[in-house]
């Protein structure tokens, strides 16, 4: 019977390009929650109700208003970095979006009609409680019951995550 013997050479270029990928997936993580994050935002804006346009403007990924469509569009940025950016749990990154304009809610979930001042005190007045109410018009939960963006936003962030690990294989950073 005869002897043979096997030499492996390189497993520490294996192990170091392995080691350069996993860290570039960390780092590629939250750029990766932000890309899917996109469509969903920008369905909110389309869903938003329009009559001064500031709340389609405000709907935007926390920590990262530059990078929501329109945010940049006649608007002062800085005030819409309210809202808490990227959060790291372990091996968990996740983004919020959102609005931080006070009558989001009343639209989202249906409220109280804004009234002048002169229909606020006829009713104050003249009773009729608290005045009209209007129906819910939900434009940011809406989004997230749609397959359609669940799959966008997936292909968003496996794209960012195959470049950061492509760079990282091929030496870069």
């Amino acid at each position: 019977m005869g002897a043979f013997s096997v030499s492996v050479v390189g497993t520490d270029r294996v192990v170091a390009a392995f080691d350069r990928i996993c860290d570039a997936i960390e780092e590629a993580a939250e750029d990766a929650a932000v890309a899917a994050a996109l469509p969903y935002v920008n369905e909110s804006k389309r869903l938003a109700p329009v009559k001064t346009g500031n709340l389609r403007r405000s709907v935007h990924i926390g920590g990262h208003a530059a990078m929501t469509p329109d945010t940049r569009i006649g608007s002062d940025r800085t005030s819409y970095h309210e809202m808490p950016a990227a959060t790291r749990d372990g091996d968990v990154t996740w983004v919020t979006y959102g609005t931080n304009v006070e009558y989001a809610k009343d639209i989202e979930y249906g409220g109280k009609v804004r009234t002048t001042a002169a229909a606020a005190l006829a009713i104050a007045k003249f009773g009729g409680g608290e005045g009209p109410r209007r129906g819910p018009r939900p434009f940011m939960r809406a989004p997230t019951s749609s397959p359609m963006l669940r799959d966008k936003a997936g292909r968003g962030a496996q794209a960012v995550i195959r470049r950061a690990v492509i760079n990282a294989a091929r030496g870069g950073s």
